[in-house]
């Protein structure tokens, strides 16, 4: 699930929710949306995501 595989990738890195939502360009109150899985990120964000994380989207979207 989107959002499970979201903080999973942030927490392996150490990363905070405001690091990840400053990379991508969203703040960081949406970006905490995403991992509860309470919005779906768009398509460039989700593309985003998967480059910062360095994995496609396949991955994250399992």
């Amino acid at each position: 699930m989107l959002a499970e595989n979201l903080k999973s990738e942030r927490e392996k890195r150490g990363w905070s929710q405001e690091k990840v939502a400053e990379q991508i360009g969203v703040t960081r109150a949406l970006y905490g949306y995403y991992e509860l899985g309470l919005k779906v990120p768009t398509l460039v964000t989700t593309l985003a995501l998967a480059k910062l994380y360095e994995t496609t989207v396949e991955e994250l979207t399992r």
